[in-house]
């Protein structure tokens, strides 16, 4: 797997609208449910006290095995499930649901196989009542977007593996290419965004699609409406990162859009919409020292709400914190290499620290190469450190948030392992 398709994976949302974001270049060396707002501190920490790394397991993209895992994993009973964008029994490797327990028994539950049945699923998944619940960026029936057939699905999976679709986007005024990260469940309903769609004109702050992106819900039964479709420029363009349900309302993040800065296509916004389809710009990102392009979602301390940006900021993206009425100032700009450079992964929340993954900054892999990636540590004073710096030679790019299980914490690299097709790793801080 070549360096910039490794970027692809990790910047689906981006490029989903058509923005590939090559802002990495110069910075370092060569360039569900709403997660928890706490988590009991000794998830994080060792019995013994040691840190700890190892990898649980390495994708082999064998006709059988997935490649690229590139959502944030999710547990049921002590087992862990997530999704790769490619591989599988698929005639054309469209992805996999897996299952893998933290001793590394790894099994496919199912193999997506363009068509009907939806491709490359790009997001993690949410479980409600024992059923997993995500969404594939291409396939479904009615609709044809761009080169791709079919605009994304919704579908649903148990864990023994017996799948089946819950809805199929049909372009135009509804939905496309869902490329966010975790659907959010609140009160009997699956919420989430699509990066295109909305209208059937090209979105005025960039992409390769038609429309800016929505804000949809679904039930499971598969009745689904469209709450706000997003109109570029002042407003935002192609949202994908995960919602955050709190105190009723939706909180979320698009890409483009919003003020015009120094950023191609705008540089993003932060908005809060209700369920009944009010929306509101609450900050439009500058790429100054506030940064640029937030990307993975946001998580909640206290009701206030924190996130990160891809890039800008002085280098390589900050971790910012903003209230519900739109306050905003960025509590951490990243150096790069070796700290940790153009974080991608939904932060997690313990107490008054922050932990989230980064694909650029830690070891420096080389001229023409991107950086390892890492994965850090901010408290919401604004101190950082990076706990884990990932390795060129084996385990590199981690492209989803962290999960955490016990007395570890648990994450998916898109590169690295056996095979260089990624892999599921455990870390101890």
């Amino acid at each position: 797997m070549t360096k910039r398709f490794r970027l692809l994976i990790c910047s689906v949302c981006s490029v989903a609208a058509g923005v590939i974001p090559m802002a990495l270049a110069g910075c370092g060396a060569a360039l569900s449910p709403a997660i928890p707002g706490s988590v009991s501190a000794e998830a994080f920490h060792a019995p013994d006290g040691r840190d700890a790394y190892r990898t649980i397991y390495a994708f082999k993209k064998d006709p059988r095995d997935g490649s690229g895992p590139n959502g944030k994993l999710v547990a049921i009973g002590g087992v862990l499930y997530g999704t790769t964008y490619f591989g599988g029994r698929g005639h054309h490797g469209d992805g996999t649901v897996f299952s893998v327990t933290t001793s590394g028994e790894e099994r496919v539950l199912h193999s997506f196989n363009r068509g009907f049945d939806g491709f490359n699923p790009n997001g993690g998944l949410v479980a409600v009542d024992g059923v997993l619940y995500g969404t594939t960026y291409g396939g479904g029936t009615g609709c044809r977007q761009e080169e791709e057939r079919g605009c994304g699905t919704v579908f649903a999976i148990t864990p023994a593996g017996q799948e089946h679709v819950v809805y199929r986007f049909k372009g135009g005024t509804d939905g496309s290419s869902p490329a966010a990260g975790t659907l959010v469940w609140l009160d009997g309903r699956l919420y989430g965004t699509t990066s295109l769609g909305g209208t059937t004109s090209r979105c005025s702050s960039g992409g390769s699609g038609t429309g800016c992106g929505t804000v949809f819900s679904v039930d499971t039964s598969g009745n689904e409406r469209v709450l706000y479709r997003f109109r570029g420029d002042g407003d935002g363009g192609s949202p994908n990162g995960s919602l955050l349900a709190l105190n009723g309302k939706l909180y979320g993040t698009t890409y483009t859009g919003g003020a015009a800065g120094s950023c191609d296509y705008n540089c993003g916004i932060l908005f809060e919409v209700t369920t009944s389809g009010s929306e509101k710009v609450l900050h439009r990102f500058t790429g100054g020292s506030d940064g640029s392009n937030p990307a993975p979602g946001l998580v909640s301390i206290d009701d206030v709400l924190y996130g990160t940006t891809a890039y800008e900021g002085g280098c390589c993206g900050t971790v910012f914190k903003a209230t519900t009425s739109g306050a905003e100032s960025a509590i951490y700009h990243f150096r790069g290499s070796p700290d940790a450079g153009a974080p991608n992964g939904m932060l997690v929340a313990d107490h008054n620290l922050l932990y989230g993954t980064a694909i650029s900054g830690g070891e420096v892999c080389g001229v023409g190469y991107y950086d390892s990636g890492a994965i850090f540590a901010v408290s919401t004073a604004g101190a950082e450190h990076v706990v884990h710096s990932f390795s060129c030679k084996s385990i590199f790019a981690p492209s989803a948030g962290l999960l955490p299980l016990g007395h570890a914490m648990y994450g998916t690299a898109d590169e690295g392992g056996r095979a260089p097709h990624g892999s599921v790793f455990a870390f101890t801080p």
